[in-house]
């Protein structure tokens, strides 16, 4: 008996010139297909090109590592004939940003049978990266999916740019708020990564007028290896503390190096063996300030390195070597670095804004995001009293977050649970 036909739009990942979190966490649900078919699902990746959608190539299987492609047959047989394949082929979002088209080349190589019609009745469409980006624009998508028996959900990450949109590029706040407003009236059902961003999610659709949410809370996993080959990046300092995130306002870097610089006025030239502050991050938005300060003091201050890109290896590598991970962001959905380094056994300081105190549970420190003395002195703490560092340690090793095995089944128990809720036959 074959599961539910879900759909994943990954049409950013693919375009993604770097990962963040958000494509981390939609690549991890999709490597798991084995732990959606226990639950009854069928994870069947899209795409859409400038023909309409479509299942993906092989070559595109593998930029995601998503292990071999289905065989023809197989796509043949799973994809149902939908009522309405012709008007989702050629509906097009008049949306600002557009993503470039595919080359005539690259769209005419696409075998004929990955264009089979998608989205039939009783499948479900799932979108779980930052489809905000993707056409077409999901209020003329998801009213078409909803009347014909296709049931829509979304994995809610955080509400920021409808709270505070001055840290975001206006025209990418408002495709995101347009995006989660379409899926709130749609009726999605929506699967948070925090408490915090489901009570908040909460308060945005009564705020835009919106059936009641149907939410639930899938906490994130991490499964970060960290085998000794592994090599980190050349000219580390001995004990380091490291910052994982984009180069951007809410991240909150600002703070971090003003704190880095006083706890060097306070005599960390005292310290024993060298000891340094490791960005890891590319540039995000509204970036400049920051990006200026980054470059200067990358140059003045050998203590301080900036790594605006790293692959998996090198990062897990980073992970492991460091003494400690600052999280002082002035917000979060939750904080992906926190679990990764948790995982790891490195302590972590952390905002406790937003969705941070969730993932932090017991590995770490909270600190006001805007108390410079507070952050240079447990960035201190770590680095030269060992005694605090392990405790720090201990705890975390007593409380580890959850592996994405777990974290991916406990996505699809709800899903399942939604699903059955709202349909008369048993998944």
């Amino acid at each position: 008996m074959t599961g539910v036909p879900t759909y994943i739009d990954v049409t950013n990942t693919l375009q993604a010139r770097s990962i963040t979190g958000i494509q981390r966490v939609t690549s991890e649900v999709l490597r798991r297909p084995r732990t959606a078919r226990t639950r009854g699902f069928d994870i069947i990746p899209v795409t859409r090109d400038a023909i309409g959608w479509r299942r993906l190539t092989v070559a595109e299987h593998e930029r995601l590592r998503l292990g071999p492609a289905p065989v023809r047959g197989v796509v043949r047989r799973s994809l149902g004939q939908s009522p309405f394949a012709g008007a989702l082929s050629s509906l097009r979002g008049r949306v600002p940003g557009r993503p470039a088209r595919p080359s005539r080349r690259s769209v005419a190589s696409v075998p004929s049978h990955l264009r089979a019609p998608l989205f039939e009745p009783g499948s479900l469409f799932f979108d779980c990266e930052a489809s905000w980006h993707n056409l077409p624009a999901r209020s003329e998508l998801l009213p078409m999916l909803r009347d014909t028996g296709v049931s829509t959900a979304m994995l809610g990450f955080d509400t920021l740019p409808f709270e505070r949109p001055e840290w975001f590029v206006p025209v990418i706040g408002q495709k995101f708020r347009d995006h989660v407003a379409a899926h709130l009236h749609a009726g999605s059902f929506v699967v948070c990564i925090s408490e915090d961003t489901r009570s908040r999610l909460t308060r945005v659709g009564e705020d835009l007028d919106a059936p009641p949410v149907a939410a639930a809370v899938m906490p994130l996993g991490s499964d970060w290896p960290t085998p000794a080959d592994l090599v980190a990046p050349p000219g580390l300092p001995d004990r380091f503390v490291l910052c994982v995130g984009t180069v951007e306002p809410r991240k909150n870097h600002g703070m971090l190096l003003d704190a880095w610089e006083r706890l060097v006025q306070r005599g960390a030239h005292e310290m024993q063996g060298s000891v340094g502050l490791v960005i890891v991050g590319r540039l995000g938005w509204q970036s400049d300030e920051w990006a200026r300060r980054l470059r200067f003091l990358h140059r003045s201050d050998r203590r301080i390195q900036w790594l605006s890109s790293v692959d998996d290896a090198q990062l897990a590598a980073l992970y492991r070597d460091a003494t400690a991970l600052a999280m002082p962001s002035l917000d979060e959905g939750l904080g992906l670095p926190v679990l990764e380094a948790r995982r790891n056994a490195v302590p972590v300081l952390a905002s406790n804004r937003g969705g941070l105190p969730e993932a932090l549970g017991g590995g770490g420190l909270l600190l006001d995001p805007e108390n410079v003395d507070a952050w240079a002195g447990a960035m201190a703490s770590m680095l030269e009293d060992d005694v605090d560092r392990q405790m720090v340690v201990r705890a975390s090793a007593a409380d580890p977050p959850p592996t994405w095995d777990h974290a991916t089944d406990r996505l699809w128990t709800l899903m399942k649970r939604s699903l059955m809720r709202n349909r008369a036959t048993p998944i």
